[in-house]
């Protein structure tokens, strides 16, 4: 694909350049895969390691969205997608316990 300005970005950073990756213009079901619900890392890892200019590779929105550093340092360092998300398990359970008494409906797990 060959980024274009768009609503959502007025000025790519490879605008005009020819480009490669995965197309995440799919269904849900499809982009989600056997994961459960989960998010899938292994597009944004996969593409981080193909990268050739890893040091522009995480715009500064990055943690933002992700929360804090640490996804970002994780990959860069290249942990594993499993060691990624047993490091959430516990802030994970302690939410869990949390929203446990506001559920109006059974947990899902």
């Amino acid at each position: 694909f060959t980024p274009q300005p768009s609503t959502g970005s007025k000025d790519p950073l490879f605008n005009g350049q020819k480009c490669y990756g995965e197309n995440l213009n799919l269904p849900i079901n499809e982009l989600m895969g056997n994961l459960n619900g989960k998010i899938n890392l292994t597009y944004l890892m996969t593409a981080y390691s193909a990268s050739e200019s890893k040091d522009k590779f995480f715009n500064s929105f990055f943690e933002k969205l992700a929360g804090n550093a640490k996804l970002k340092l994780q990959i860069i360092n290249g942990i594993s997608e499993e060691s990624i998300r047993k490091s959430w398990e516990p802030a994970l359970s302690r939410f869990k316990k949390i929203r446990k008494k506001y559920l109006l409906y059974p947990d899902f797990e």
